[in-house]
């Protein structure tokens, strides 16, 4: 059974002001990133040349119409076992180019609608936490507390599944709400991982703060980017009562050049432009705000998958709703993995996740342009196995064992 710990009044006293000192004495420092995200975070930059990258694109459509057909016809086939196989993975890159293209041939950029003013929706915000460090989960609270948004508007609560009274205890007169809920194993509960943790959160804010219109779910290590972040994404909510939710930018903290890509400029600065051009955006767990009542249309966080994030904006959207966009960014992570082990355990559930949901979830009420985006990502993941092929190819022609016959000359055109 949930154990809560709730102060749901905020910061007003001296013994809360105390509070709030000691908490920022503890909490981990804000990164330069997010200094900067706080300051700036409205004007994120994007790729705004569309007529130079669709002639790019159409120039990329026009030489695959070249090399594919040459390509069937000078095959080696005196060595199918590896012709035929470089010819399919030619195949499949193919296809992701021009579906790609396909999809992002036409992007929107949502325009903003900033609530302005004290009067403003009630938003509960829930950071779900598993363990992270107290200073880490101290600095996202007071990120959160600390935005341009009425205070008495804002319903925080921490939902601790590793049931930390270190936590509890620091964040003790905050004006926070703690809430444990069940155990992973106990019986009712509503999902094992996180899911389980965000489902028992939001049912204690059905309870405790009915009034609240809108939910916001936070990863316990991200800083809130933007000051303006709920005013302009409650802002988008509240101008179109179609929206299930509104999704914005994550940044985070990575050492220099970004040698695992956790940034992901080509996804949040140019697929999300045409997603969003498709009614296609799905959440990204973090920097993002849920309709109440759309949440509780799809029965809440979905539970199936590994991760609930993509179907969640799966269910909202082939039920009629429409997910947003916002080029802000909301989100700024505290630390990224930046090992190889732990990159592939995230980026391998984000694989599981999307070919198990395109293979065998439900997509039924989706349109055909929703459908071919969510396929483009499905098909991103199974591209990465032209790697088997591509690389023993390259090494075997050192060999004199090509997959391809044809003159020097035909090669250096059509490669």
């Amino acid at each position: 059974m949930a154990t809560v710990l709730d102060h749901s009044t905020l910061p007003e006293s001296t013994d809360d002001s105390v509070a709030l000192a000691a908490a920022h004495e503890r909490a981990a420092p804000s990164s330069n990133l997010a200094l900067a995200a706080r300051r700036f975070g409205d004007q994120f930059p994007l790729f705004r040349r569309q007529r130079p990258i669709r002639l790019s694109a159409a120039l990329v459509l026009a030489l695959m119409l070249v090399y594919v057909p040459w390509l069937v016809t000078h095959l080696n086939t005196a060595i199918p076992w590896l012709a035929w196989p470089f010819l399919l993975a030619n195949i499949l890159s193919a296809v992701c180019v021009t579906l790609s293209v396909v999809n992002g041939w036409s992007t929107k950029v949502t325009p903003r609608r900033p609530i302005v003013g004290p009067d403003a929706p009630e938003v509960a915000i829930i950071i779900p936490t598993w363990g992270e460090p107290v200073p880490m989960v101290l600095r996202t609270v007071l990120s959160v507390l600390e935005q341009d948004y009425p205070r008495n508007r804002l319903h925080v609560v921490v939902s601790d599944d590793a049931h930390n009274p270190e936590l509890a205890a620091a964040l003790d007169g905050l004006g926070v709400s703690y809430h444990e809920p069940p155990p992973r194993d106990a019986p009712g509960r509503d999902g094992a991982a996180k899911a389980g943790n965000l489902n028992s959160a939001f049912e204690f804010v059905l309870r405790t703060f009915p009034s609240a219109k809108y939910v916001e779910t936070r990863d316990a290590d991200d800083e809130v980017g933007t000051d303006n972040f709920l005013r302009h994404t409650v802002g988008q909510l509240e101008f179109d009562e179609c929206l299930a939710f509104v999704q914005t930018v994550k940044e985070a903290q990575v050492s220099a050049g970004d040698p695992f890509v956790n940034l992901d400029g080509q996804f949040y600065r140019c697929q999300m432009l045409s997603r969003n051009f498709a009614n296609a955006v799905f959440p990204c767990g973090s920097g993002l705000v849920w309709r109440r009542e759309a949440l509780e249309d799809i029965g809440g966080f979905p539970t199936w998958n590994l991760v609930e994030d993509l179907q969640s904006g799966v269910e909202a959207l082939r039920r009629g709703w429409r997910g947003c966009y916002l080029t802000i960014v909301g989100a700024v992570g505290q630390h990224s993995p930046e090992d190889v082990a732990n990159v592939f355990k995230q980026r391998g559930t984000w694989a599981i996740d999307t070919v198990r949901l395109v293979i065998w979830g439900n997509l039924r009420g989706l349109g055909l342009g929703q459908r071919l985006q969510f396929t483009e990502t499905f098909l991103f993941y199974l591209h990465s196995f032209t790697v088997i092929v591509y690389v023993p190819c390259t090494a075997l022609a050192c060999l004199g064992l090509v997959p391809i016959s044809a003159s020097a000359v035909s090669c250096l055109l059509h490669l």
